[in-house]
């Protein structure tokens, strides 16, 4: 939401809504929800000034408390500055736990995470959204998850 307020237009302060910008999730398969439940795929249009878009594959490091490191000696470096830490299930000193987050804003880099090669592929891109107008969705699909 902090994210939400400084990077994209208009912010109001809602939850964000969660979507798939890239690649658009394929029905044939697995994984979406619990097998056999009803569900819908809604395709949508929004403003760009709306939308904050995040690699799906790095946003792991915020939901881990990873160090975002785009090179093996930058993670190599880390992680000798912070031997003997619990960085995952508390706070750091103030210093690196500053140092730590900061590295969370690089998932909106999708260009410097691609060059820095540790993440692997950057083809799964996920954004957010304050809200959705009815006249922005394109599309309904209904669907039985497998």
């Amino acid at each position: 939401m902090h994210q939400m307020s400084r990077r994209t237009i208009g912010y109001a302060g809602s939850f964000p809504v969660w979507f798939w910008h890239s690649p658009k999730p394929d029905l044939r398969h697995g994984g979406h929800r619990p097998a056999r439940e009803r569900c819908v795929r809604i395709e949508l249009e929004l403003p760009r000034e709306r939308v904050l878009l995040l690699d799906f594959g790095s946003w792991h490091c915020v939901l881990n408390r990873w160090h975002l490191s785009l090179s093996e000696r930058e993670s190599r470096e880390w992680d000798r500055r912070t031997e003997g830490l619990d960085q995952y299930n508390a706070l750091l000193p103030p210093k690196l736990e500053a140092e730590l987050q900061a590295t969370w804003e690089r998932v909106f880099e999708l260009d410097r995470i691609r060059r820095g090669k540790l993440w692997g592929p950057v083809d799964k891109i996920q954004g957010v959204t304050e809200y959705v107008r009815l006249d922005e969705v394109r599309g309904v699909d209904e669907f039985v998850a497998r």
